[in-house]
């Protein structure tokens, strides 16, 4: 009886360890004392159970033998980190592979649908809503009355009931939108796809700390684009890591305002998006933002595309000196500005004498009148910049100088920008530009 009891314990040992000297001390008999609780080996070698009634096999290539907090488990990829499961690729690609190749009309073998059914089904686990989609295209495959085993290679007739059922797991994946904002003492601003939004503070948000103010940016940000945002997955960019922090983490505990802020926006975003992320982003990436949180962009100087520009050259002629723009704004080595102090040729142009060579004018509206009756009175050739609005005073009068044929500006999101082409002109086609070609030799043309 003893020799039994040895040798069964020898075979349990054997299945777990494999130091020889442990097996030569259990092999004698004796008993091993642990000073502490021997830590559960992550290495389980391949065992076979031999059981007559579970008979079970471990088997290294499906099983998961290190820690990890991504793993993929029959059919579905865990993550612990974000606590969500979802479909591996493969399973993504080959649902869309078969929900692709059937079209209206088109036949098909039997065998096809079930397989189709099969991905669906297991992808209804994970899938939110998944089990609803999968419903019609049940009833749809059932009302065929074939059998799974004697009928898997019947060709059937692909119907629009068909397609209709199959419409919810076509649609595109929803892409996930990037809103990036900043806050100051003095105001607050969003960036979302080169669209932009600012503001500043009443007295009372004047008032409260900075990591509010951040906050606060957010929700505003939020709040102005949600016709473009409702209903997405949307990722916050910040600068600052308090902000970061209660919205991932839901609030905090360390500040009651910020507690409930943070609460008043989760309130408010989770029924709105899908949802809801930020990560930081280091204050040298986030300069736009800044500058949207602490200046006002000037509403009169935008910077035109560098390929319009290209094409303008092209057209009539590589200008020389650029008449009213800044260091982020001009197109060429020598230009006036308005503020800067490091232009080449000084500030005001209208206060300096120009040089005889083909000049360049994007100027503010207010000041297009002037600049008109200077073109007239000093005979300049300068390619301009303008709207083309009859009905406004200058317009006659920017006629009479015209040199050459008038080019209407190719329509186009970013034709105008401001921050290095950061931010976009909101309505670019609400001015109506084109480059009217002036000088002191008129040529009669019908341009109205």
């Amino acid at each position: 009886m003893v020799e039994l009891q040895k040798a069964h314990h020898m075979d349990y040992w054997k299945n777990h360890v494999t130091d020889p000297w442990v097996l030569r001390t259990m092999s004698l008999g004796y008993r091993l004392q642990f000073r502490h609780r021997p830590p559960l080996s992550c290495y389980p070698k391949e065992t076979v159970v031999l059981d007559i009634v579970h008979a079970s096999i471990l088997l290294k290539e499906k099983s998961i033998l290190f820690p990890a907090q991504r793993i993929q488990f029959i059919g579905m990829v865990l993550d612990s980190c974000t606590m969500m499961a979802s479909l591996p690729k493969v399973r993504v690609q080959a649902i869309v592979t078969l929900i692709g190749s059937l079209k209206l009309g088109k036949r098909v073998r039997y065998l096809v649908l079930l397989r189709l059914m099969g991905l669906l089904t297991a992808a209804a686990q994970v899938v939110a809503l998944g089990k609803l989609y999968l419903r019609r295209f049940q009833v749809w495959v059932m009302s065929l009355r074939l059998d799974s085993v004697h009928h898997r290679h019947v060709k059937v007739h692909i119907t629009k009931e068909c397609l209709v059922a199959l419409r919810p797991w076509c649609s595109r994946r929803v892409r996930r939108e990037v809103l990036t904002t900043d806050a100051s003492a003095a105001g607050w601003g969003a960036v979302w796809r080169h669209r932009w939004v600012q503001g500043t503070w009443s007295v009372d948000h004047a008032r409260e700390h900075i990591n509010v103010r951040e906050l606060r940016a957010v929700k505003l940000g939020l709040e102005f684009f949600l016709p473009y945002l409702n209903g997405r997955h949307v990722l916050v960019r910040s600068d600052n890591l308090t902000t970061v922090y209660h919205i991932n983490h839901y609030g905090g505990t360390r500040s009651k305002p910020l507690l409930d802020l943070a609460e008043e926006l989760w309130m408010w975003a989770h029924k709105r998006f899908l949802s809801l992320q930020a990560v930081h982003l280091a204050g040298t990436s986030n300069q736009t933002a800044d500058v949207l949180s602490r200046h006002s962009l000037s509403p009169n100087h935008w910077r035109l595309h560098p390929e319009i520009i290209g094409k303008i050259w092209k057209r009539f002629g590589q200008e020389k000196v650029d008449l009213f723009a800044s260091s982020d704004t001009t197109h060429c080595s020598l230009w006036f500005s308005e503020h800067d102090q490091d232009s080449p040729l000084g500030q005001d142009a209208l206060a300096h004498d120009w040089p005889r060579v083909l000049l360049y004018a994007f100027p503010p509206l207010p000041l297009l009148h002037s600049l008109l009756v200077r073109i007239r009175e000093e005979s300049h050739i300068v390619l301009l910049v303008a709207p083309r609005w009859p009905r406004q005073p200058w317009f006659p009068l920017m006629i009479s100088l015209l040199r050459g044929v008038p080019w209407e500006l190719p329509a186009r999101k970013d034709l105008l920008s401001q921050l290095g082409g950061q931010v976009w002109h909101p309505q670019p086609e609400f001015l109506r530009l084109w480059l009217w070609p002036l000088g002191p030799t008129r040529t009669l043309l019908h341009v109205l």
